[in-house]
């Protein structure tokens, strides 16, 4: 008992002893070019109590409570010195610097301690001294700007647009052209009908920086537009709680007991379904009853229609205020010696409302090579709710100076529910006045998991190896897409009006659910290569992406047995009369009447499974050829297996047809490509480049595009034909900036661009007057611009 009583005692000393000390941490950067100086060192003035810096920069040393002189010094650099540094007991005290070149001798700079943070002239830095032309936005603005979102945030980079709040545009070019990576890493986008990530669901709390990369060098993922980084924070210096909340309204959405939309399940203010909206049980991978059945056993079809519910048409309310909340933890731990653990934990939640009446909602066919006639007009009410929450779990162990272990978990829900009427009218062969209402619930998730590692070789002239292994799982889930058409017939002079369904466009619901995972595995390697007095830097490396999707689709379509009055009704705004006990077939042993109707074969037709196994290799060198003309040259070469077929289910099949379909029903590629890319940076001075670069990229059609079947797409009332022969489009890029950073965090610059397209995939129409919408490698096409950025800041303005 007493070894027991003595043991803890000791541990408690100890642990007190330990508690009692303090620590001194920061970052050390070269002033002039931003990069991390490697084995900096850093001491208390007069003493041998010190440390020295890692391959981030960055140091940890811990003293004893007290007020020190320190002295943060590197070899050809000048030193600078930190007077009265006041370490408290438990605390943490930030000092970063940088240090600039000695000139003809070694000099003292005598400055006041103060926190660098990641702020844009940092980014500014990294912008300078890239490779490659950069734009970038750091936290710090995107604190300052009050953006929620990432996809918020990008509209303030020069040359992005984002479209729908959630799809980014560079350069003027859509999804195709451009990449999005976390850390680094590959991730999969959630609308199939999309190449690129929704930027809407990484919430800013959780973002360190963001780094736009406008020209392509070998060790990047093949773009053409641009491509995104999104870094995530690692871990802060010392401990740190912040929390926040906010509310908000607008005129439209907020205090109007009109809004839209209509009851959902209990979870929805998590941004998921809690099955509400599902198939009903008794339903689920069931054939419709067989035509025998609608005569001998009317009751088994009227069962089978009386799962649904009889909801088909939004309601009136009054929507919640706009609300957002985040919470964010971190803290450093020293473990001893070089050993350190810092961690990062965040969480965001935002709950948001939008409305619009009287929107318009028109489409238009050609009907000639010159001219076009509207196809649809329509006048739109629209509410809809959004939920969107993500938490991130991140960690960072620091085995020494020269070694450091990464890991982060990043979950993403979102859950969108809107509900809409339309009024309008047809034209063309099928004229009538319509009405419409739609009931539609988005689901999307997104969770990643990403390990990495650093590690440098200082007996190798500091040659590193980076390491990334990153598994992302994604889902898009559209439970029960409701959406009912009907006519609308004046009667007795325009006194009374009828509503009835059309033959010819029938009531339906639609169960849509897509899942995908990506595993994404990469390698670096950075050789410096010292060359009189410059260095070289040779860099090879490669990737292997593992990409595999399973959409599935199911559909029930309202019919109608005999003709009766149940194929009308006359109260707007009460399509669920449609479907209401009494008239459905087989009620109380009714002959006639509505009933669902779905067909498992078509269901296999209309999903598909996608496979694309992606490999890459690069090598690349970066080297001064004089003092001021920089030059990284390189080529990549990618290589993608892919493969979909539709899931059709051959014991299904009665017919040798139906074997032939399903046998032509797959598209596969298996290609090989090229990427050389050349970089060309002349610095002017310390603050003024001009670059050029020229490269070439692909673009790859998606799974949906090469998927080999039609399906409707409601929010677009068109029909899309995926076609299997599509071929990956190259693309000829040139680029020439100049730039000059004038003051930190203020620039100027002047970019042109030129692109020349061979085979660019494009959508079109198969007829002029068709409704099937197709894809195609169309003629080669060319486009050029111009960007300009300028940025200064105000504070030569005495009141600001």
């Amino acid at each position: 008992m007493k070894q027991t009583l003595f043991s803890l005692l000791l541990v408690f000393l100890v642990f007190t002893t330990h508690a009692q000390k303090g620590f001194l941490r920061g970052t050390i950067i070269d002033a002039n070019t931003g990069e991390p100086l490697i084995g900096a060192t850093v001491a208390v003035a007069g003493t041998t109590t010190g440390t020295i810096s890692d391959f981030d920069g960055n140091y940890n040393l811990p003293l004893d409570a007290g007020t020190y002189n320190i002295q943060i010094s590197y070899i050809s650099y000048e030193t600078q010195s930190f007077p009265d540094v006041t370490i408290e007991s438990g605390g943490v005290e930030i000092i970063n610097a940088n240090l600039g070149e000695a000139t003809t001798e070694l000099n003292e700079v005598v400055v006041t301690a103060e926190a660098r943070q990641r702020t844009e002239a940092a980014i500014q830095v990294m912008q300078r001294k890239s490779a490659v032309v950069l734009d970038g936005i750091s936290s710090q603005q995107i604190s300052r700007m009050g953006d929620s979102d990432a996809a918020g945030a990008l509209k303030r980079v020069t040359g992005v647009t984002v479209q729908g709040g959630k799809y980014v545009y560079i350069r003027g070019l859509s999804d195709r052209y451009m990449k999005v990576t976390l850390n680094g890493a590959e991730i999969p986008g959630l609308d199939p009908n999309f190449n690129t990530v929704q930027m809407d669901l990484f919430p800013s709390n959780v973002i360190e920086n963001m780094m736009i990369s406008k020209t392509f060098s070998p060790d990047q993922i093949s773009f053409t537009g641009g491509l995104v980084d999104i870094q995530t924070k690692e871990f802060p210096s010392r401990f740190t709680l912040t929390a926040s909340a906010s509310w908000g309204f607008n005129t439209q959405a907020h205090f109007n007991d009109e809004f839209l939309t209509y009851e959902g399940g209990d979870t929805d203010w998590l941004g998921m379904d809690d099955g509400t909206r599902g198939i009903p049980d008794a339903v689920e991978g069931r054939e419709s009853p067989e035509p025998i059945e609608y005569i001998s056993e009317p009751e088994v079809v009227y069962e089978f229609s009386d799962e649904f519910n009889s909801v088909l048409s939004p309601e009136t309310t009054t929507a919640p205020l706009n609300q957002s909340y985040s919470l964010s933890l971190g803290n450093q731990y020293s473990l001893g010696g070089e050993k350190s653990f810092g961690f990062i934990t965040g969480l965001t939640y935002k709950n948001e409302s939008s409305y619009y009446e009287d929107g318009r909602r028109d489409d238009y066919d050609a009907n000639s090579a010159t001219t076009a006639e509207a196809n649809e007009l329509r006048s739109e009410d629209r509410g809809g709710h959004e939920v969107i929450w993500s938490a991130l779990i991140g960690g960072s162990l620091k085995i020494n100076n020269n070694n450091r272990v990464r890991g982060t978990y990043l979950r993403n829900q979102n859950g969108m529910n809107t509900a809409r009427y339309l009024e309008g009218s047809t034209r063309g062969s099928d004229d009538f006045e319509l009405f419409q209402t739609n009931l539609e619930y988005l689901e999307r998730s997104l969770s990643s998991g990403q390990l990495s590692g650093k590690h440098v070789f200082p007996f190798l002239n500091n040659a590193s190896v980076d390491w990334l292994s990153s598994y992302t799982h994604s889902t898009q889930k559209e439970p029960d897409i409701r959406f009912f058409i009907a006519e609308i017939i004046s009667l007795n002079g325009g006194e009374d009006t009828l509503y009835e369904v059309r033959s010819n466009r029938k009531p339906e619901r639609r169960y849509r659910t897509m899942w995908e995972y990506n595993w994404h595995n990469r390698l670096d390697l950075n050789f410096p290569i010292n060359i009189g007095e410059s260095t070289l830097n040779l860099k090879i490396g490669g990737s292997y992406l593992d990409k595999y999707r399973d959409s599935e689709e199911n559909r029930y379509a309202l019919e109608v047995i005999g003709s009766t009055p149940t194929d009308q009704f006359s109260d707007l705004g009460q399509p669920g009369l449609y479907v209401a006990d009494e008239n459905l077939f087989g009620y109380e042993q009714q002959l006639l009447g509505t009933f669902y109707n779905n067909d498992l074969y078509s269901d296999r037709v209309y999903s598909y499974i996608g496979h694309d196994l992606f490999t890459a290799a690069y090598a690349m060198v970066d080297f001064p050829l004089f003092k001021k003309l920089r030059i990284v040259t390189g080529v990549r070469i990618e290589h993608t297996n892919m493969s979909i077929e539709n899931k059709i289910d051959t014991t299904i099949f009665t017919r040798e047809s139906q074997i032939d379909a399903f046998l032509d029903s797959r598209g596969s590629s298996n290609e090989t490509n090229y990427l050389p890319s050349l970089n060309i940076t002349y610095s002017v001075s310390e603050l003024m480049n001009i670059r050029f670069a020229l490269s070439q990229s692909i673009a790859r059609p998606s799974f949906r595009e090469r998927a080999p079947y039609e399906y409707y797409e409601y929010t677009e009332n068109a029909t899309i034909l995926g076609n299997p022969g599509l071929n990956i489009g190259t693309i000829d890029n040139i680029d020439l900036r100049w730039e000059y950073f004038f003051n930190p965090g203020e620039l100027i610059s002047i970019s042109g661009f030129y692109k020349y397209f061979h085979s660019p995939i494009e959508r079109y129409k198969l007829s002029f007057t068709g409704s099937l919408t197709t894809f195609r490698n169309g003629t080669d096409a060319e486009m050029y611009g111009i960007e300009m950025e300028f940025r200064k800041s105000l504070d030569f303005i005495p009141a600001l």
